[in-house]
């Protein structure tokens, strides 16, 4: 049915759904009504409803809520197919991993008010002087200072978040005067997560633990 109101026909509708039902490992539930299905499957089932018509502007809604780890593995490679055939593609989400690994340009939203509009290179690059990442031995004091916004921990690294106009160099001198052996002291680009608590702040994050981002990706 949702094929057909897009101008498929009824047959070849039956043919692209089975290919999609197979694709996202759905074929033996094909019977089932959607109420009787977990919320990850019923996710791939709305996907699917999406995309049977084959669009040339795809936009999801939170995609990867309710997938496990392999099955947003899987929903990412499709987007990833579809980016490569020039389908335009937007979609929220308020995981930063996801946006970060598939979108060309993103949309940070904060309490309905956009705080960053910008492409995802450009706007990574632009914050780069903003984020130190450090691994030392010893005392953490030298750390906190007033050049530091906040810290938080990538991947067993601290990245501490820099003010405004801060001095990276003022922060490692201190270091240097501790009793901390040193291992790293490097600029790096910030996450996206880290970005966006730079620009809207740590009360912009909401009910769900993260902030909401609008990620495009596309022609």
């Amino acid at each position: 049915f949702l094929a057909e109101i897009r101008g498929v026909s009824r047959s070849e509708g039956r043919k692209r759904a089975g290919v999609w039902l197979e694709r996202l490992g759905l074929t033996e539930w094909s019977d089932k009504r959607a109420e009787d299905l977990s919320k990850g499957m019923q996710q791939k089932v709305q996907f699917i409803g999406t995309v049977l018509h084959d669009p040339e502007l795809l936009i999801l809604d939170e995609p990867f809520s309710g997938l496990d780890p392999i099955n947003q593995d899987v929903l990412e490679e499709i987007v990833r197919d579809y980016h490569a055939k020039g389908t335009t593609i937007l979609f929220s989400t308020h995981l930063m991993h996801q946006a970060e690994k598939l979108c060309e340009r993103v949309c940070m939203i904060s309490n309905s008010k956009k705080v960053l509009d910008a492409e995802l290179k450009e706007l990574k690059a632009a914050e780069r002087k903003g984020v130190v990442a450090v691994e030392f031995e010893g005392p953490d004091t030298w750390i906190r200072g007033p050049e530091v916004d906040h810290v938080e921990e990538v991947n067993g690294v601290l990245h501490l978040i820099l003010r405004d106009g801060a001095d990276h160099q003022a922060i490692l001198a201190r270091g240097v005067q501790s009793e901390a052996r040193i291992l790293r002291f490097d600029l790096v680009e910030p996450t996206l997560h880290e970005i966006f608590v730079r620009h809207a702040g740590a009360d912009a994050v909401g009910d769900a633990g993260m902030p909401v981002l609008a990620g495009a990706s596309g022609t």
